[in-house]
């Protein structure tokens, strides 16, 4: 059909239902940019199987959802029943269009209310594909205005029109454990740019499930693209910052369940590969936690003490340390101490957690009057000589010389529970 301005053309193709839910979309980056061409996919089925007797489905058996100027819509299919789908491409005179329709099931946690988890902190990822995936909404009204759900989280730095992220979503739940946790989907896996938001639910009939349409922000969330975090598919340090993917990191409380949602950039261009995986914070060395005792003037640390509580479960792997046995390959966890002089002891013998764990003490020097470059990767860490250890049952402690221009790097290795460790500092 020719209007004058615009062409139309109608292409058709036939699908054997499978008895699932499946998804007609033309929302895919091989279909002409928004405002060159529009497409509309509709869905007809026939008593006969063939052309002679179509007639649509019906609007309360299947979901359409726009997509720019092109859409996807899902129905429920009978076994073996035969489905025609029509595609309507609507471009300008004497302009090339072009569109890329897939016809698949929908993908499973595509929306808050089928979120794929509780997510385990077993140091495990989970890969996952866009594709089939939409933009998930808070409430529809009557009339199919969306109410998008609220942006989190404090940025590492200032957002710009190009950070809106209003692409396809994927949902996962996260049980909190009490420390501070870190989402990400920063992984060589990982196909595009996403952001990640979290959010706690409102139960508001009383029967213990979180109610999607009341989920409210973590405000104190900390978003960050992958240039700021490494990861690696080795179990040294060797770690390199990757262009793809995003990350949120969260002070979460224990037994808490945490709705994480993963965003790409638009619509038409980002989907595929996702790889999601939930950690500790500190179990990268470029994000070790500080640790600052009571004072850190020369001198003036001597006697000083400090207690810290942290978790190896759902740590990375490293085979950074000098121990054997299961601690070759075992998580672990980063701090950072700097500025001491004295002799600086190590140690998690007053944990009560009868799982064993071990300390390795590494260094990065810090000349006086410069300032350390440590790099994303970490990888200048040079194991320390330490002056004495001891074993302290299923436990271990460490104590080594410090200067008060040296940092240190300590790792906490175990099998996956938290863990008591406490430094302290006594005379050279």
């Amino acid at each position: 059909e020719d209007s004058g301005e615009s062409t139309r053309h109608v292409f058709w193709y036939s699908v054997v239902g499978t008895g699932e839910t499946l998804t007609a979309s033309t929302c895919h980056p091989g279909s002409t940019d928004v405002g060159a061409a529009t497409t509309t996919v509709s869905v007809m089925t026939s008593a006969t199987g063939t052309c002679d007797d179509l007639r649509c489905m019906t609007e309360d058996s299947m979901v359409a959802v726009p997509c720019g100027d092109h859409m996807s819509v899902s129905w429920q299919t009978v076994v073996d029943e035969q489905y025609f789908v029509m595609v309507k491409l609507d471009a300008k005179l004497d302009e090339f269009s072009t569109f890329a329709l897939t016809v698949e099931s929908p993908a499973t946690n595509s929306r808050c209310e089928t979120a794929m988890g509780p997510v385990a902190l077993d140091g495990e990822s989970i890969t996952v594909t866009t594709r089939s995936s939409t933009r998930s909404h808070m409430t529809t009204d009557a009339d199919s205005n969306t109410t998008d759900y609220p942006r989190c989280g404090i940025q590492t730095t200032p957002p710009t029109p190009q950070d809106e992220f209003n692409g396809r979503d994927v949902w996962f739940t996260v049980v909190g454990n009490g420390f501070d946790l870190i989402a990400s989907t920063c992984s060589i896996y990982t196909q595009y740019e996403t952001r990640l938001d979290v959010y706690v639910g409102g139960d508001d009939d009383g029967d213990g499930d979180d109610d999607c349409g009341l989920l409210t922000c973590i405000e104190d969330a900390i978003q960050g693209s992958c240039d700021d975090i490494v990861v690696t598919e080795e179990l040294g340090f060797g770690d390199a910052p990757q262009p793809r993917g995003g990350h949120v990191r969260w002070k979460s409380e224990k037994d808490v369940v945490y709705h994480v949602r993963v965003s790409g950039r638009n619509l038409n261009d980002d989907y595929g590969i996702v790889n999601f995986r939930v950690g500790p914070a500190n179990d990268v060395c470029s994000r070790a936690s500080p640790l600052q005792l009571s004072s850190t003037t020369p001198g003036d640390s001597i006697g000083t003490a400090l207690s810290v509580k942290g978790t190896t479960m759902g740590a990375k792997l490293y085979a950074a340390s000098d121990f054997e046995g299961i601690f070759e390959h075992s998580p672990g966890v980063w701090y950072k101490i700097e500025g001491i002089t004295g002799v600086l002891a190590a140690s998690t013998c007053n944990t009560s957690v009868q799982l064993p764990t071990r300390i390795s003490i590494y260094e990065m020097v810090n000349f006086p009057g410069e300032t350390a470059t440590f790099g994303k990767g970490c990888s200048g860490l040079t194991p320390l000589l330490i002056l004495d250890q001891d074993f302290c049952g299923l436990h271990h402690s460490a104590s080594w010389f410090a200067l008060d221009f040296q940092t240190f790097y300590i790792l906490v290795q175990g099998v996956g529970a938290d863990f008591d460790l406490d430094i302290s500092v006594e005379s050279l």
